[in-house]
């Protein structure tokens, strides 16, 4: 495949999901916008010398090419705005709209070594105000806010920091506390770094979609710098206590070592007890905890900075420290058993961050097969991703973090195997299936 776009550093970071789903991918690419591509080895590029207002030029130049796709949305001939913004219009034109946010961003070529002498010392908070495309008219007004309600953070100004290629910078932000960016390089840069993201996207079309890393978004003619300080405070690792809602049902001696493991870990916990439906709520006989409902009881008993983890009851923890402060600065998190298993055994939720979405969260039985990834997929939406059968078995940062050294579960026979044509097994496939969608 061959993909024809002259534009921004922006423009390209937005199509490279689709490069790294279809390696071999060659991108023709104006010159003077081509270093982008020199973090990633799943593509190719041919260089074109003039501008993107030379699209139609370079489109005759490129007839030959094998699967030609031309995803600049400047000067295309067929650019008619039929999607919601430009970089789902770019999808479009090229061909390649299903395969949106269902792939990584992924830089597999940086240089942590030029990366680390960008990163400033000490606690700070990256800011990017300027930008060429979608100007912001505040940026001076921003940092002095920042500046103020934050004193004992750094306040970095990413445009006074000169990086030798564009993806360096993915340094600063992984080591930032939280990224504030305008509708610029910055806002697609944060697609593929791991600091929370405060974004300021242009108004109308032109705005592009929030990063995956988003935990807030506001439109330019919202501005507000109170609110946009107040959505930075919650992302700076907020303390509150740490509660379990478990579902107390297996007495095997998993499930018991299970328990006196993970009273150790938490600060509360408390059980699903007489929040269980019958066949008149899902056509299911069995008396089955509902997850909506077991979170439901939590926020009742928590607060606003404390933390709700949800886990299997035959589960052990070993490190409980990653999913609580993933969870303080990005609001939500799930785990899975382990890299080769699609199930989820653990999920966790900031107490405001739930509560402002409790209200569609997925209804599902906990006890059945699917609910699981249902949940997953319902978390995931909530980052802009978008999930399949077959990226369910990857992890989508920031929705999911590798299960690496914090949680056990011990192999047993599945408990579910004969249970997938039950009446709450269809509740929750039903469920899921939406969510794909």
């Amino acid at each position: 495949m061959t993909i024809l776009n002259l534009g921004r550093l922006g423009d390209h970071i937005n199509l490279l999901p689709v490069a790294y789903a279809n390696k071999g991918t060659t991108f023709v690419t104006s010159e003077k916008y081509s270093s982008i591509f020199d973090g990633t080895s799943y593509c190719q590029t041919k260089k074109y010398s003039g501008d993107p207002v030379e699209l139609q030029h370079c489109i005759g130049l490129c007839q030959g090419l094998p699967d030609l796709r031309v995803a600049q949305v400047f000067m295309h001939p067929k650019e008619t705005k039929q999607e919601k913004n430009y970089a789902l219009e770019s999808y479009r034109l090229g061909g390649f709209r299903d395969q949106w946010r269902k792939h990584p961003y992924v830089f597999d070529r940086r240089d942590f070594q030029r990366e680390a002498r960008l990163i400033p010392d000490g606690p700070f908070i990256a800011v990017a105000t300027h930008g060429i495309s979608s100007p912001l008219l505040h940026g001076a007004h921003l940092i002095r806010g920042l500046k103020a309600r934050f004193p004992k953070y750094k306040i970095v100004d990413l445009s006074t920091i000169q990086a030798e290629k564009p993806f360096d910078l993915l340094g600063v932000l992984d080591a930032a506390s939280c990224l504030v960016t305008i509708d610029t390089l910055h806002l697609w840069l944060a697609n593929a770094a791991k600091c929370p993201t405060i974004a300021l996207i242009n108004d109308g079309w032109r705005g592009s979609p929030p990063p995956v890393t988003a935990t807030s978004t506001f439109r330019y003619h919202d501005y507000n710098v109170d609110q946009i300080c107040d959505e930075v405070e919650k992302t700076l690792v907020p303390i509150g206590e740490v509660w379990a809602i478990v579902d107390r049902f297996g007495q095997e001696k998993r499930h018991r070592e299970a328990f006196k493991n993970q009273k150790s870990h938490f600060d509360h916990m408390l059980t699903a007890e007489n929040i269980h439906r019958t066949a008149n709520n899902i056509g299911d006989r069995r008396p089955l905890p509902m997850l909506k409902e077991m979170l439901a009881k939590a926020l009742k008993f928590t607060r606003h900075r404390d933390i709700i983890v949800w886990t299997n009851d035959d589960v052990q923890i070993i490190n409980l420290h990653k999913v609580v402060e993933h969870c303080r600065r990005f609001g939500a998190v799930g785990v899975r058993r382990d890299p080769a298993h699609i199930g989820r055994e653990l999920f966790a939720f900031r107490w405001d961050w739930l509560a402002d979405r409790i209200y569609n969260f997925p209804d599902c039985a906990v006890a059945s097969p699917w609910f699981d990834l249902a949940v997953a997929a319902w978390i995931r939406r909530q980052f802009g991703w978008v999930s399949t059968m077959d990226n369910l078995i990857e992890d989508r940062y920031p929705a999911e973090i590798p299960n690496e050294k914090i949680l056990y579960h011990e192999d047993h026979p599945s408990s579910w195997t004969d249970s997938m044509d039950r009446p709450a097994s269809k509740w929750n496939e039903r469920i899921f299936k939406m969510l794909l969608t």
